[in-house]
């Protein structure tokens, strides 16, 4: 299982992280759907991870588009550490992605690091924030169509769910945009609405009972 030693908690789903990803950020976002229409989407992420997000994105869009991604990493493996954790995966554009992450984290510095990068027709607009999560809400100047809440657990790093957070992230939404996240906790749920969002439970992955989804249906 892959562990991240600072909190103690694993990456992803011991069953299948890669499915796993699919099913909780991008099937419950409705992506693929949200992408074909408007050929461009902005997608916001809070923990970066190892990336396995933006490769299960990848992996099910088949079309050209634009994506804009921007997320939020304030303890960024290294290149290695990333392969030794979801190297079993190799999803399709795997190689590329780990050859454009190493070369981003060989520079990587505190705030936005910024990349353009292209996958087949998919061009991605890469924007990693290096730092704490309220800074790097604070500083981004978008809005967002689609969230991914991947922070480890909520138990394990309540700050990545806390009160300021949700309602930052709902203040970086428009209407219409949703989020999905692996947690069903009481106290996110609680948070979630709280910020404003509408919040529903839906069936988990693998053995999990329950996934989260949220959209902001109001101004």
């Amino acid at each position: 299982m892959a562990v991240n030693s600072i909190y103690n908690d694993c990456y992803f789903s011991i069953e299948n992280g890669f499915e796993e990803s699919k099913s909780v950020f991008v099937c419950t976002n409705g992506v693929v759907e949200k992408a074909k229409s408007s050929k461009n989407l902005t997608i916001g992420e809070l923990g970066f991870g190892t990336g396995l997000n933006l490769l299960a994105t990848l992996e099910c869009i088949s079309f050209p588009c634009e994506i804009q991604y921007y997320s939020v990493e304030k303890h960024p493996p290294s290149k290695e550490q990333i392969d030794e954790i979801i190297g079993e995966y190799s999803p399709k554009n795997y190689a590329q992605y780990l050859q454009f992450y190493d070369e981003l984290f060989r520079n990587l510095k505190h705030g936005f690091n910024s990349a353009i990068w292209q996958f087949g027709e998919i061009t991605v607009n890469f924007n990693l924030y290096f730092g704490d999560v309220l800074d790097f809400l604070d500083e981004l100047d978008t809005q967002i169509d689609c969230w991914y809440l991947d922070g480890h657990a909520p138990e394990k790093n309540p700050d990545m769910w806390s009160e300021d957070v949700c309602r930052k992230v709902y203040d970086k939404s428009k209407v219409g945009t949703t989020a999905g996240t692996y947690t069903a906790c009481g106290f996110v749920k609680q948070n979630l609405r709280a910020a404003g969002f509408f919040v529903k439970r839906q069936k988990g992955f693998g053995g999990k009972r329950h996934k989260l989804f949220a959209e902001r249906s109001q101004v």
